[in-house]
């Protein structure tokens, strides 16, 4: 089992097998690629717009209960 995966890695991560593509290893400028980092930039906004608001509610809701508890015990 262990010679099947050493050669299993061998052969998935040789030189000839792992190279880059053609809007990582091309021309900046090109609108391929142009495309691709505004699809990164896309994802990454929504990703963080999406972990802002998670953590925006749970704030909304720690300040709300603190005034509700604050209220109560006035």
């Amino acid at each position: 089992m262990k010679r099947f995966l050493a050669a299993l890695s061998l052969l998935l991560f040789s030189p000839a097998v792992v190279t880059a593509c053609d809007v990582c290893f091309g021309n900046p400028e090109d609108p391929q690629t142009k495309g691709m980092a505004a699809a990164i930039i896309t994802m990454l906004i929504v990703v963080y717009a999406t972990l802002l608001t998670i953590i925006g509610f749970f704030v909304y809701r720690y300040f709300r209960r603190r005034a509700e508890l604050a209220a109560v015990q006035s």
